[in-house]
């Protein structure tokens, strides 16, 4: 996985296009450190329970697991903080005006020396600009305690908003594709119902049908959340593919206690 790389700003001549994706890059930047830390207090949980692979040693005694664990939901609840600030700041930037497109030609100056002319005619208004961002939000509704079965994808019920034709979904499949090459951001959650099984609950963020990243929870009733910058090169005739996955090994279901089991909110920026 890259980074974006910001434009070196050697004048005052940036565009308000490139200072709106200078913007909502940044926030990626943000949102995907705070992926990494969601991520590395998993892998901690993992360790000590046992359950991480080639990790070896004495077993975590109850006293270091409750330890570990209020680690973990302290993290969690100032990145969940964190991440109300970054959203705000996205929908600012997203809603922002459209561009104004150049100004016209100036008019004629009249001839030197005699009276001065009328004024020229002014130029004709350029093109209203566009910043090119597209986007999809897609539920998962109704479902209470539906099983998705190890391996298995999340079928997403609803697209409730949808920017752009870049970005397509396939309720049948869960598939999400990608036709335009450039950075793509994904912000997901899913209510997952952990009180049939020990063991704990993974999901994961697959690009192509290749695991790009995963989210780890504890076997309780929780959410599950994750984010991730995936570097999208893709084209019409061959595009990127995105899904979630159960990864937990066992089967998982969704909480039964609300109507609204699954959320997803995908958005691209072409390069």
């Amino acid at each position: 996985m890259s980074l974006p790389e910001f434009t070196e700003i050697t004048d005052s001549s940036i565009s308000r296009e490139d200072a709106i994706n200078q913007i909502i890059a940044s926030i990626a930047m943000e949102e995907l450190s705070l992926s990494h830390i969601i991520n590395a207090e998993g892998e901690n949980l993992q360790y000590a329970l046992g359950t991480i692979s080639g990790a070896s040693g004495p077993n975590a005694t109850i006293e270091e697991v409750l330890e570990i664990n209020e680690s973990t939901h302290r993290v969690l609840q100032d990145t969940l903080e964190h991440q109300t600030i970054l959203r705000n700041k996205l929908q600012d930037a997203l809603s922002s005006a459209v561009l104004t497109g150049p100004t016209g030609p100036i008019g004629p100056t009249g001839p030197e020396g005699g009276p001065t002319g009328p004024t020229g005619p002014t130029g004709p208004t350029g093109p209203t600009g566009t910043i090119q961002i597209f986007g999809i939000q897609a539920k998962l509704m109704n479902q209470q305690g539906a099983g998705i079965s190890n391996g298995g994808t999340i079928i997403f019920t609803d697209v409730s908003t949808k920017i752009g034709s870049a970005i397509e979904y396939d309720n049948t499949t869960g598939e999400f594709t990608i036709s335009q090459s450039g950075y793509c951001w994904v912000d997901w959650w899913v209510n997952v119902d952990g009180s049939d099984t020990s063991r704990g609950i993974v999901l994961a963020l697959n690009v192509n049908e290749v695991r790009h990243s995963r989210a780890v929870a504890l076997p309780v009733t929780s959410q599950v959340s994750g984010s991730a910058l995936v570097t999208v090169d893709a084209t019409p005739e061959n595009p990127v593919t995105l899904t979630i996955t159960n990864d937990s090994g066992h089967l998982i279901t969704f909480e039964v206690d609300v109507d609204l089991q699954a959320n997803i909110v995908i958005m691209a920026i072409p390069t």
